[in-house]
């Protein structure tokens, strides 16, 4: 129970909303010690962009876009 937050995915957020909370072990089982925490999307999205890009051209991967999932879905 409480283990996930609700997760809601689409083409441009594959990670949901990624709420965390924190528990702790205290030798007999898990217990809740923080509220759920969002996080710092403005920190954390460019960070997430770059590495992404940077593995595209490592591998030689063409990037996506919306458009390109579309055109999949609706043939």
């Amino acid at each position: 129970k409480d283990l996930f937050h609700s997760i809601n995915v689409s083409w441009d957020n594959h990670e949901g909303e990624g709420y965390v909370t924190f528990q702790q072990w205290d030798g007999k089982k898990w217990n809740v010690v923080s509220d759920w925490i969002a996080p710092d999307w403005a920190l954390l999205r460019p960070i997430i962009e770059k590495s992404a890009e940077a593995y595209a051209a490592e591998k030689g991967i063409k990037l996506r876009t919306a458009d390109d999932a579309n055109a999949v879905t609706t043939n």
